[in-house]
């Protein structure tokens, strides 16, 4: 054989020589990769399915079947090794990465983000408002079971079978003599019926009737409940509290005044009307009346008297020895008038926002509101009013301006509507403004700098929430191009 290797061995040396080269290859670039992609792209080009290694293994088919299991044992054991390799070097990698974040410096005393919370619902809070008023007066928070018998919800209230308001209290009845009360005053009587005088209650609660449902009127509203009783007492002292529950939920210019009425269980009675909180009693607004009160300065919030003598007597008082005052006031009604709404089902039910078109031209805008075919007009140039200054956030206002009108804090980026978004908030400077609202958050689109979403604080928590879509910017247009389609029957206010 003249010293030569047999041929299988021959074959054997010249591939481990390959094995060779190639290790050596593979450990100068695991030496440059520095991350995980490269460390990847190290693994694709010579372990990969289309690597160097599959190609020394396809040669392998060429060789005669008695040298192939040797020549294949060859590359197996040279690719574990080189599996090894690239499994420590990806540990060592991650060890690297995790020890750069342990060294970032972070400061505990930078403050966090602020909390985002919701906000209750506003018959919640009308509730809550009305009852801290009494509560603090010593009054006692009753509740009751909103399923009755007749005696309690009628009878025990002056109020007999054949006693004509009881058509006027349209109930849902149930078996047994059972109904849905139609207000909270049986807990009038089951609470002077298990307590002698005096006494101070409020009672929140729901009440039922048969009423349609429409923006007035809902078959399922909430009423607070108030009862007085202790020797002295008279229609004064019902007036002074009720004008202090109105400053309480309106604001601190409220007056009251009754109008005389009647009903069953109180003798006087009397309808209680406030004040208008929309236009403060004047009846009318900058350009047109109060839609609030309809011009009237007044606003209806329920009824009230002083407690009849039988319903006293019913209840095992002596109407001789004590007297007592009573009222009842509807929670939906104080919910719209304190956030400007004008149908009840807004409170009840919940439905998409109806789309609304806003176009900004030099000083004029106008909001298009789709759903009530209705569009708002504003003059720009002449005010700038909470609702105007909604407006432009983010639409008409250049960062000159808003820096003049608020403080400015960056919040961070969010994803908004499927958009990358900075948040910024807002506070503003101006004491007027700060009475309506408190801060506004805006997010600022990364795509196109608009706003994308605008989220208005009131002082006591509510807030108003709008995100935009499908925004147009139409920058080669003059102003007088900018126009909504509207159709003609469409109905125009100027707030």
């Amino acid at each position: 054989m003249g010293g030569k290797l047999p041929r299988w061995r021959s074959i054997i040396s010249q591939l481990a020589d390959q094995l060779n080269a190639l290790g050596e290859r593979l450990v100068s670039a695991l030496a440059e990769a520095h991350d995980a992609a490269a460390l990847e792209s190290v693994r694709v080009r010579f372990l990969g399915r289309s690597g160097e290694v599959t190609a020394l293994r396809r040669g392998i088919g060429s060789l005669p079947p008695a040298e192939r299991p040797e020549a294949g044992k060859v590359v197996n054991e040279a690719v574990t090794v080189w599996e090894r390799l690239l499994a420590a070097t990806d540990a060592a990698l991650q060890r690297r990465a995790l020890d750069a974040q342990l060294d970032v410096a972070i400061d505990v005393t930078f403050p966090a983000p602020p909390a985002r919370a919701g906000s209750l619902h506003p018959l919640r809070r009308a509730t809550e408002d009305a009852c801290a008023y009494f509560e603090r007066r010593g009054f006692a928070v009753v509740l009751g079971d909103e399923m009755e018998t007749e005696y309690y919800n009628f009878d025990a209230l002056n109020i007999p079978p054949d006693h004509p308001a009881r058509e006027g209290l349209d109930s849902f009845y149930l078996a047994s003599g059972l109904l849905l009360r139609t207000h909270t005053s049986p807990m009038q009587i089951r609470t002077m019926q298990a307590h002698p005088p005096p006494i101070a209650i409020v009672v929140p609660g729901k009440s039922y009737r048969r009423d349609s449902m429409d923006a007035r009127h809902s078959p399922m509203f909430n009423q607070i409940e108030g009862l007085m009783v202790a020797p002295g007492i008279n229609m004064g002292h019902l007036k002074g509290m009720l004008t202090g529950m109105c400053r309480e939920v309106f604001g601190p210019n409220q007056a009251v005044r009754f109008r005389p009425s009647f009903f069953p269980f109180t003798e006087p009675s009397a309808e209680v009307d406030t004040t208008c909180p929309g236009c403060g009693g004047s009846g009318s607004l900058a350009g047109g009346g109060c839609k609030t009160c309809g011009g009237a300065g007044w606003i209806e919030i329920g009824g009230s008297g002083m407690v009849h003598p039988e319903v006293l007597r019913e209840s095992g008082y002596d109407p001789e020895l004590v007297s007592g005052w009573a009222f009842g006031v509807g929670i939906e009604r104080i919910a719209m008038v304190r956030h400007d709404m004008d149908d009840i089902r807004v409170l009840f039910d919940f439905q998409p926002p109806n789309p609304r078109q806003v176009v900004i031209a030099g000083v004029k805008g106008a909001i298009y509101y789709p759903g009530i075919n209705t569009v708002q007009e504003y003059d720009l140039g002449k005010s700038r009013s909470l609702v105007e200054q909604f407006m432009l956030l983010g639409f008409g206002s250049n960062s000159k301006d808003l820096e003049s009108a608020y403080s400015i804090r960056l919040g961070g980026p969010e994803t908004v509507a499927g958009q990358s978004a900075m948040r910024l908030e807002l506070i503003p400077k101006s004491q007027d403004v700060l009475a309506h609202l408190k801060r506004v958050d805006l997010w600022i689109s990364d795509a196109n700098g608009i706003a994308v979403q605008q989220k208005l604080f009131e002082p006591g928590g509510d807030y108003l929430l709008a995100t935009y879509t499908n925004i147009k910017l139409r920058t080669n247009l003059s102003d007088s191009a900018v126009k909504l389609d509207l159709p003609k029957s469409v109905k125009r206010e100027y707030p």
